[in-house]
């Protein structure tokens, strides 16, 4: 089965969101490193003799460790640094304000749809009593926007687009993804 264009920028979209989550996960790492390498050793309580071994040879192959990470980390958002600017160049063509939106707060923010849906439609007076229809609508915004990515990185011709593929992006969301 073929992907659809509007599939492709997803999918590169939730590479980068993955991406954050990854330097998030090696900063995290790094930080637990950090702490364990500044914590003294705990006390010997069982009275059974400890193996004599180089504390400074421990020492050095931790600190080797810690520089290692800090340039995997570093090296990371570099990356996300430069694909960043290429999904932003990318988002700077999209003609509705809304889709621009949504696009920054999904993938950029990694916001939920719930705050999304807020931040588009809340100040709306009939937000509260209408919120699934807001929701749908959000959804609906997001579906066009990857539309309008694929046109303006020419992934789509312009103007291409069957009924069936505007309709898609909206039914990729699940129930569960909804409630998020």
């Amino acid at each position: 089965m073929t992907r659809t264009q509007p599939q492709t920028i997803k999918e590169r979209l939730k590479e980068y969101t993955a991406m954050l989550r990854e330097i998030d996960n090696q900063i995290e790492r790094l930080e637990r490193m950090e702490a364990t390498m500044t914590s003294p050793s705990g006390p010997n309580l069982t009275g059974m003799p400890r193996a004599s071994g180089n504390t400074n040879d421990r020492v050095a192959i931790q600190v080797a460790r810690k520089i290692e990470l800090e340039e995997t980390i570093k090296k990371a958002i570099e990356e996300e640094r430069k694909e960043r600017e290429a999904i932003e160049l990318m988002v700077q063509l999209i003609k509705k304000p809304d889709e621009r939106a949504v696009i920054r707060l999904r993938y950029f923010d990694r916001a939920e749809w719930p705050e999304i849906c807020k931040i588009l439609f809340g100040e709306s007076e009939d937000f509260e009593d209408n919120t699934e229809n807001y929701m749908r609508k959000t959804f609906r915004i997001h579906g066009t926007a990857l539309i309008s990515l694929a046109e303006v990185t020419g992934e789509s011709p312009k103007g291409k687009h069957t009924t069936e593929q505007r309709k898609a992006p909206e039914k990729a969301h699940s129930v569960s993804e909804r409630t998020k």
